[in-house]
């Protein structure tokens, strides 16, 4: 039997699934914590020039403040190594040393999943996630936060991006929509979750511990996550697949299903799948997965830029700097819930449209309201909240997108090679907003357009919705022959 038709028989959506979806995503939600945390623990806090009678903060020359002293009631990386004047570039440079970890952390951890399967990838990003968590709250110097930051981020991008494959692969296509876009609200929870942590623990060293302790406790959880039965197939396990979905019948409330998985099944022949066999230029070598690729490094390059780029924002909306970041946490809990039922009854390519196309409009709008200097804050502020309904909201979009168009023996390399992408698309987010320097409407214009230019581009893609997902090359083909 496939497995696509065994999932059928068993439920798409039944309580195995349910506890298996859950799980995993309740225990990756402290892998968020990490990636969000530079915006509490490199924050700048007031500080005035000590160091002798009138001097000024930075001198003329960028000379640092001889003796900076911090007015303020939390501390941060910035009051610990005192980055101010010629070395505030430091902080900064930790948040984007991270995101060099989750370059590499998608490469390493889309291939390592592929080979060595999703259950141990992730189980290992949890660990090392915790063990370099602490290592950074006891770091002695700032070059050692930087190194413990870098692996760190390696192991964050790992477990998010196996997060999704994992809780997703085993759900059947009439709910792997719906359920892969909410995996990005446990994502949206950190944010609020995180800001109350972080109103309450002030001390930068104390956040980050307080942070990482619950990735320890959900070590005891995750093991109730099984492997990817999907996969196991893939490397030819047929037998230990074969155990996991005779469980989760019985789970289900199918305790007499006695289902057999003889391989993977393509066009009514055997294929027998190895991840080794395939490499990441798979994906632009093969003829029927040149255009997606390209295409979907555009859409996640876009994504990457517009999500954390109207995140650059938050600055600008005054007010508690805590609030203000649960905020543009709690806009994307509805996008999700909202943008999933649509999802299901447009389909994963005019979704995906018309939510690029309306953030990349909004964008466009908040542009043109500050460079006229517009008088009312609270417009602007919730134009961009819109803007992040609907970028973020394309940003869960395209990850189910791709993994539905690419066939199962390079899907989580696929991904990590997009995920590269996004992560390309913040680091750059913040360099487009230093051209405001020379005129305050080329960032939102740059984003605008790249943003815009996915949403059209992405109409050349196939559909997915209802399909089952590819697992050969050629059943790609056939999808694409068949759009």
């Amino acid at each position: 039997m496939e497995f696509d038709a065994a999932v059928a028989k068993i439920g798409e959506f039944g309580r195995y699934q349910r506890i298996q979806y859950l799980v995993a995503n309740i225990c990756s939600i402290p892998l968020y914590f990490q990636s969000l945390l530079g915006v509490f623990i490199a924050a700048q806090p007031k500080w005035k020039c000590v160091g002798q009678t009138n001097e000024p903060l930075c001198l003329p020359n960028g000379k640092i403040c001889s003796k900076p002293q911090f007015v303020s009631q939390y501390s941060s990386i910035v009051t610990e190594w005192n980055l101010v004047c010629g070395d505030a570039y430091k902080a900064e440079l930790a948040q984007s040393i991270l995101m060099a970890g989750f370059l590499v952390g998608a490469f390493s951890g889309g291939y390592a999943s592929d080979r060595y399967g999703r259950k141990r990838v992730w189980l290992t990003a949890l660990v090392m996630n915790s063990v370099l968590g602490i290592l950074c709250a006891f770091s002695p110097t700032l070059n050692a936060f930087y190194g413990f930051r870098f692996l760190q981020g390696v192991f964050i991008q790992s477990g998010t991006m196996t997060t999704f494959v994992i809780s997703t692969e085993m759900i059947g296509p009439s709910y792997r929509g719906s359920t892969g876009m909410y995996v990005s609200i446990f994502a949206a929870l950190s944010y609020p979750v995180l800001a109350f942590l972080a109103s309450i623990f002030t001390n930068w060293r104390t956040l980050i511990l307080i942070t990482v302790a619950p990735p320890i406790a959900s070590l005891f959880l995750a093991f109730l996550v099984s492997e990817s039965p999907r996969w196991l197939l893939t490397v030819g396990r047929v037998s230990e697949a074969e155990e996991i979905i005779n469980e989760a019948a019985r789970v289900n409330g199918l305790p007499n299903a006695k289902i057999t998985l003889t391989s993977i099944v393509s066009s009514g022949r055997k294929v027998t799948v190895k991840t080794s066999g395939h490499s990441i230029l798979s994906i632009f070598t093969k003829r029927s997965l040149r255009t997606i690729t390209m295409v979907m490094m555009v859409s996640f390059m876009a994504s990457g830029i517009g999500y954390f780029g109207l995140s650059l924002n938050v600055r600008n909306l005054g007010g508690s700097v805590y609030w203000n970041f649960a905020l543009f946490g709690i806009v994307e809990i509805p996008s999700y819930i909202m943008a999933a039922p649509i999802l299901e009854a447009l389909g994963r390519r005019k979704t995906n449209f018309l939510l690029t196309l309306s953030g990349g409009i909004a964008c466009l709008i908040c542009m043109q309201l500050q460079q006229t200097q517009y008088d009312s804050p609270s417009l602007v502020n919730a134009i961009a909240l819109l803007g992040k309904f609907c970028v973020s909201a394309a940003n869960a979009l395209i990850y189910i997108y791709a993994a539905e168009l690419f066939p199962t023996v390079i899907r989580n390399m696929a991904i990590g090679v997009f995920a590269v992408c996004i992560r390309l698309g913040a680091i750059t987010a913040p360099f487009i907003v230093l051209l405001g320097n020379e005129n305050k409407s080329i960032p939102m214009q740059v984003f605008s357009c790249i943003t815009l230019l996915a949403a059209f581009l992405g109409l050349k893609l196939p559909e997915t919705s209802g399909r089952p997902l590819p697992q050969t090359f050629e059943d790609l083909h056939a999808d694409c022959i068949n759009k």
